[in-house]
């Protein structure tokens, strides 16, 4: 790792603030605009050729107009579910602009370890077809 800075002078090192003014303002208005958003959240169940879990196409809404989201679901079969008070233990994850939703099969070692996975992509971009054909 390259660091231009011994560790005492970073540990000393103060930067100036650059919080607006409005800061608390406006993510008290954006939070509450998200509350009041529906997620009209879709499932759609894929088959997939491994047995112990089952596999959806999800969409939601995101923030704002014209941000649907897509990604995978993938749930272990009840069986195989890490489970406290009826709810599946889930793992949520959120890819950076340079990463995406992917194929299924990336994320199997959470759900074979009966953990339910959600991954998305950014924004859905229309069709999420060629990056999992329905017919696997």
């Amino acid at each position: 790792m390259l660091i231009d800075k011994p560790l005492a002078e970073l540990e000393l090192y103060k930067p100036s603030l650059t919080r607006q003014h409005d800061f608390d303002a406006f993510w008290e208005q954006t939070l509450n605009e998200s509350a009041d958003q529906p997620l009209n959240a879709t499932l759609e169940e894929v088959r997939y050729p491994v047995e112990r879990i089952t596999v959806y196409r999800v969409h939601y809404d995101g923030f704002g107009p014209a941000t649907r989201i897509a990604g995978w679901y993938l749930v272990p079969k009840d069986h195989y579910r890490l489970e406290s008070e009826g709810r599946t233990h889930t793992i949520v994850q959120y890819h950076g602009y340079s990463g995406g939703k992917g194929v299924p099969g990336s994320y199997l070692h959470w759900a074979l370890q009966g953990f339910g996975n959600i991954f998305s992509a950014r924004l859905f971009k229309g069709n999420d077809e060629a990056v999992m054909p329905v017919h696997v």
